[in-house]
Parts: structure tokens; C-alpha cells; sequence
């Protein structure tokens, strides 16, 4: 199996352990995340398994794209891939703090209100770290998309749908416009870093 095979299947396996994590049926958008705090708190206490799972799973894909991009990087070596994975190693560390977060002070907060005030004080700095995540890894994607179209290891439109989404999605994200649904852009979902390189993991998974 070549390492454009591996860079393949890696980021399909991030896709999918996002992707589940995304879906946690009593996790989704309107049902936690747009609550008011006090029932936000409530909804991740009374499942607070599939909150940890959540996380975990979050965890998961994002080391396994990390480890995708590495491939990527073996199979193209060129300046653009090169730079997708460095700036994706560097914020990736930023979104698993913010993923310990969620796990640690997110569940105490939950269990114990005594807790909340640590909570309203971190909270801003952990959202911080998320942004920052965001638009960064939508930047590192734009770089494998046009990575990828000089490469011609997938047909050029996969590739170029990810230099058009990651571009869009990274000022988006970094400007807060559009605000839809009380997100901070249209591309305000953690999932989308994982799924959207499905657009070149699929070929090079298939062809590589």
C-alpha cells in the first residue's frame, strides 16, 4: 500500500470518528448547544457518556487527520503540503485543550455549580482556542487542496473544492460573518475540518 493510499484511508478514519462524534443523538446543535447555560449543564449531566465520547471521538479524528496529512506530505513533499501540516500540527494541540476542557472542567461544571465560576472564567479563553483551531485548520486545508492539484494524484475539482471551501470557510470563520443560527459563521462546525477532505481521501484512497 503506498503512502497515498495510507494518506487516504487515515483521513477517511478521521472523517468517520468525527462525523460520529458530531451525531451524538442527545448532543445535537439545538438540543445542547444553543440552550441557556443552566440547561446546557443539565443536558451534559444526564449524558454525560455520549459527552465523553463526544470528546474522545473529536480527539480521535483529529490525530488521525494529523497522521493523514503526514502521509500527504510523504507522498507530495512539495512546499504547499508542507505547509498544510505544519500549520495543522501546530493549532491541532489547541483543539484538544479545548477538548480537555470539555472533558474535565465542562463535566464538573455539570456535576457540581460550585464549579461554575471556574467554568465562566475559562470558558471564553477555551472558545479562544477553538477559533483559532478553526481558522487555521480551514487555511492548512486550502494548502492540501492546492497541494493536491499540482500533485494530479485526484481529479483537479476535488482538490479545488477544498481550496475554495477552506479559503471561504477560514475568513468566515475569522470575521464571524455570516452568523446563522447563532454560530459564529456558516462554517462554525468542528466536524467540517474532517469531512470536507473526504472530497481527496476518497480518490486517493481508491487510486492513490
Amino acid at each position: 500500500m503506498s503512502d497515498a493510499h495510507i494518506a487516504g484511508w487515515l483521513l477517511i478514519a478521521a472523517a468517520t470518528s468525527s462525523l460520529i462524534a458530531a451525531t451524538m443523538p442527545s448532543l445535537a446543535r439545538s438540543s445542547v448547544w444553543m440552550l441557556p447555560l443552566p440547561d446546557y449543564f443539565r443536558v451534559i449531566a444526564a449524558h454525560e457518556t455520549q459527552w465523553r465520547a463526544h470528546s474522545w471521538l473529536f480527539a480521535v479524528g483529529t490525530l488521525l487527520m494529523g497522521l493523514g496529512l503526514t502521509f500527504a506530505g510523504r507522498t507530495i513533499g512539495s512546499g504547499l503540503v508542507l505547509a498544510s501540516l505544519f500549520l495543522y500540527v501546530m493549532v491541532a494541540p489547541l483543539w484538544l485543550a479545548h477538548l480537555a476542557f470539555r472533558l474535565d472542567l465542562t463535566v464538573k461544571a455539570a456535576r457540581d455549580e460550585s464549579a461554575r465560576g471556574l467554568f465562566d472564567a475559562l470558558g471564553h479563553w477555551a472558545g479562544s482556542l477553538y477559533t483559532i483551531f478553526m481558522v487555521w485548520s480551514y487555511v492548512s486545508i486550502a494548502l492540501l487542496g492546492g497541494a493536491l492539484i499540482e500533485s494530479q494524484l485526484v481529479p483537479a475539482w476535488t482538490a479545488g473544492v477544498l481550496v475554495v471551501f477552506g479559503s471561504a470557510a477560514a475568513v468566515s470563520h475569522w470575521t464571524g460573518w455570516p452568523r446563522i443560527m447563532g454560530m459564529r459563521g456558516a462554517f462554525d462546525l468542528p466536524v467540517l475540518v474532517q469531512l470536507v477532505p473526504l472530497f481527496v481521501a476518497i480518490p486517493l484512497a481508491a487510486g492513490g
